[in-house]
């Protein structure tokens, strides 16, 4: 099934929308800062931000602070140093690489980017709110909060800074100065109107504006039966409710806001509820878990589709329920949906080895922390929700034959590391890519095949296993001859491959008008129109089906421009002894051979 629209003009990657429970598989190896790998349990495409050049201890704030702006195409992380990339999201790829900022004074950790300005993050130091514009490496006070605040007020730090989509109303805490920083209270502000909307004096945990900037939920830092864990305000009408963390309120643990709703985890019942910000102490249940693993849920409302949340669940206990160590969405119309994104792979230890995964304004990528595995390093990944032609080349929303095909036919080389670019036709091995133009490379290219335009027609179909259109290899056991024979389709490209070094390359003979490969572990070819016929006697002589079957460690045949690559069906004639089907395919008679072959359904695939 695939996911909803998260955001409009854009293809999603499938994703599981069962609850059954998934167990991590091993780790993948993880490639350099910009690679990008499958996940193992559910095939979401994830990008690795952050590698050993940029330290070992790499992070996303949090949940509900973002780590994408508002157009996805830059994103900050804290490495060494507060850290700023340019990101690409129509081709899922880092570019430039800079310091956040030059002043070490402002503070990372809640700096939000403006709801509006692609260029412009926001930044606290003391008391003061900046703006900062990573364009023009500009910073600019916006605020001087140590002139508004009423006298006798002896905060020395603003914290835990929010802001309202349309950057006019900001939410802090007051902190005291160093190097204690003890919670003296809360602020609302009206940027227009350069008026404090609220000025509380009580020990807080949180502070946090909706996305309309109306609503300000408070969280006390105070939990148990009957005990006031929230105050929500609306700040336009002055109204204020304070929720107790049990019933009748369950209030909001772990949070984010949208607008005018507030979602939250509820320790008492093991949930994740909804409210309206006008109704507080009312709420539903929108998924109700098993167990509580002893770690943090965390939750993120960020994208402008409000129709779907973030879950990161944190653990450092292997998987025993749906959703443990993972990050998924949740619908919050009530109907319990879920689409499986991928496991974080962190073990939780301690606060910072939380996942808090959050998600980017247009709902097509999450941002997260893992250690990977306790591997005694953390580092920020990107999981895409967002599908890609991968082999779309020259980025213009088809993959056809001018533009992307020639393109790698022409930077063909053959296995090896020749510093080839995704540009060039590096696609493969989904979705990273080894410094190559090989025959994985250009087979990617060949499924993806749409033909120009923005309309993706697929050409032709592969045939089902069995089906007499599936082309034949026919291989000759008295002379090792390899016959390829298109019966009744047609052959496009083709790859055989063994962990042997078992072929014979010299006398290999090409059928398609082509660029390929031809070694001992390697035989392929791929054209532009269709061929058939004799590619030599490559094989070694003597083999019967299994031998054969186990000499192929990949076997696949591309049918057509846009299908997927199908197993050739394997045929041996003249072996030493009858196969067990041989009598029947005698009477097929095939190609006027006298067969002791076997046809089988498909061969193995090992790909």
């Amino acid at each position: 099934m695939l996911l909803p629209q998260l955001a409009t003009a854009s293809s999603f990657v499938h994703l599981n929308t069962d609850y059954g429970v998934y167990g991590e598989p091993p780790l993948p190896t993880l490639p350099a800062a910009g690679g990008v790998f499958l996940d193992p349990a559910f095939g979401t495409p994830i990008m690795r931000v952050s590698d050993q050049q940029d330290g070992p201890n790499n992070l996303t704030a949090y949940s509900h602070w973002p780590t994408f702006n508002v157009d996805s195409t830059r994103l900050h992380f804290s490495g060494e140093t507060p850290t700023l990339y340019e990101f690409d999201p129509e081709t899922f790829t880092l570019g430039e690489k800079s310091t956040l900022w030059s002043s070490t004074n402002l503070n990372w950790e809640d700096s939000v980017w403006s709801g509006i300005d692609p260029d412009v993050i926001y930044a606290r130091r003391g008391l003061e709110l900046y703006s900062h514009n990573v364009a023009t490496r500009e910073t600019t006070l916006v605020k001087d909060f140590s002139t508004a605040l009423p006298d006798g007020v002896s905060a020395g730090h603003l914290g835990h800074m929010s802001r309202s989509l349309d950057d006019n109303r900001f939410a802090f805490m007051l902190r005291s100065p160093g190097p204690d920083y003890d919670s003296l209270g809360y602020i609302a502000w009206d940027r227009g109107q350069d008026e404090l909307l609220l000025h509380q004096e009580e020990w807080i945990h949180a502070v946090h504006l909706d996305k309309s900037g109306e609503h300000l939920l408070v969280k006390t830092g105070q939990q148990g039966r009957g005990v006031i864990e929230s105050r929500v305000f609306n700040l336009d009408e002055g109204q204020q409710f304070d929720l107790v963390d049990d019933a009748p309120d369950y209030s909001p643990g772990h949070y984010d806001l949208g607008v005018g709703k507030i979602v939250g985890t509820d320790n008492w019942r093991k949930s994740i509820t909804i409210r309206d910000a006008d109704t507080p102490h009312e709420s539903d249940v929108l998924i109700q878990f098993e167990d509580w693993k002893n770690g943090p849920v965390h939750l993120s409302m960020l994208g402008d589709n409000e129709d779907w949340i973030v879950v990161s669940s944190n653990s450092n206990e292997p998987v025993n329920n749906a959703f443990d160590n993972e990050i998924f969405l949740l619908a919050t119309d009530g109907s319990g949906e879920v689409r499986r994104v991928a496991h974080h792979r962190s073990v939780f230890n301690s606060y910072w080895d939380s996942a808090r995964a959050n998600v980017s304004r247009d709902g097509n990528f999450i941002a997260f922390t893992s250690n990977w595995g306790d591997s005694g390093r953390r580092d920020v990944f990107i999981a895409s929700l967002k599908s890609f032609l991968y082999g779309d080349l020259d980025n213009d929303g088809d993959v056809d034959i001018q533009g992307d095909m020639l393109k790698a036919f022409s930077n063909f080389t053959g296995p090896g590391d020749f510093q080839k670019t995704r540009a060039e036709g590096d696609v493969g091995p989904l979705p990273g890519g080894d410094g190559d133009v090989d025959s994985e490379d250009l087979m990617i290219i060949y499924r993806e095949f749409t033909g120009p335009g923005s309309e993706f027609g697929r050409l032709g179909g592969a045939a089902e296993a069995g089906d007499p259109a599936v082309p034949d290899l026919v291989y000759d056991a008295a002379t090792g001859e390899v016959i390829l024979d298109a019966d009744g389709s047609s052959i496009l490209a083709y790859v055989l491959q063994t962990t042997s070094n078992g072929f014979l390359p010299d006398r290999h003979t090409t059928i398609l008008d082509s660029v390929g490969t031809t070694s001992t572990s390697e035989l392929s070819e791929f054209a532009l129109t269709p061929g058939s016929g004799s590619i030599g006697a490559v094989f070694p002589v003597g083999l019967n089906l299994a031998g054969l079957m186990a000499l192929l460690s990949a076997n696949e045949v591309i049918l057509a421009l846009g299908t997927d690559p199908v197993a050739f069906d394997l045929v041996v004639v003249n072996a030493s002894s009858p196969e067990p089907a041989a009598a029947a395919l005698a009477a097929l008679a095939l190609a006027g051979l006298a067969l002791y072959g076997v046809r089988r359904r498909r061969s193995p695939r090992f790909v």
